[in-house]
């Protein structure tokens, strides 16, 4: 299993999320040339508060918050993420409805690192990749980031396609609320 929808509320999330972006016209449209944002998680946790009240209810600690941003199919590839612990929340923020989270296998990868810095495995060919599963993101979704995974914008995908990646102090897995 690659991912589990969750049966939370994120309607505060996503309010206070979209404020918080239209302060941040560097996340808003790429300035960076990078689709994953890594942010200053003090200000992200002290503009968009429901984060951690949230999660905290579920006897969770967030500790990191990402956007996620997209505007064209070429700012994504398939890639499996070099991370501590291999699941993440994810929240729809803007325009998710018509895309996928695509889960693969198969595949020669190599290691890459993005302009921060940051390690990830990226599939060299493609087309050895086999497609496994695919969640539409309309809810917030734990996604096992460990595995290879992309996502695939559809013609009818509006952009910016936006949405709100989290990690953990503790150690999620799928069985999270079950």
């Amino acid at each position: 299993m690659y991912y589990k929808k969750l049966d939370i509320s994120i309607t505060s999330i996503v309010r206070e999320s979209k404020a918080f972006l239209k302060t941040e016209p560097r996340i808003m449209n790429r300035t960076d040339d990078v689709t994953f944002n890594f942010t200053d998680n003090n200000t992200v946790f002290d503009k968009i508060p429901s984060i951690r009240r949230t999660f905290s209810k579920m006897g969770l600690t967030c500790t990191k918050a990402s956007f996620f941003v997209m505007y064209m199919q070429e700012h994504c590839t398939i890639h499996s993420d070099v991370v501590n612990y291999p699941y993440r929340i994810n929240i729809p923020i803007l325009n998710c409805k018509d895309s996928s989270t695509v889960f693969y296998r198969g595949g020669l990868v190599e290691t890459t690192y993005n302009v921060n810095g940051r390690p990830r495995h990226t599939v060299i060919n493609e087309e050895d990749c086999v497609e496994v599963d695919r969640v539409k993101l309309d809810a917030a979704t734990i996604l096992d980031v460990s595995e290879l995974h992309k996502v695939i914008l559809t013609p009818k995908t509006k952009v910016p396609r936006i949405s709100l990646t989290l990690s953990f102090a503790e150690e999620l897995g799928l069985e999270l609320l079950a």
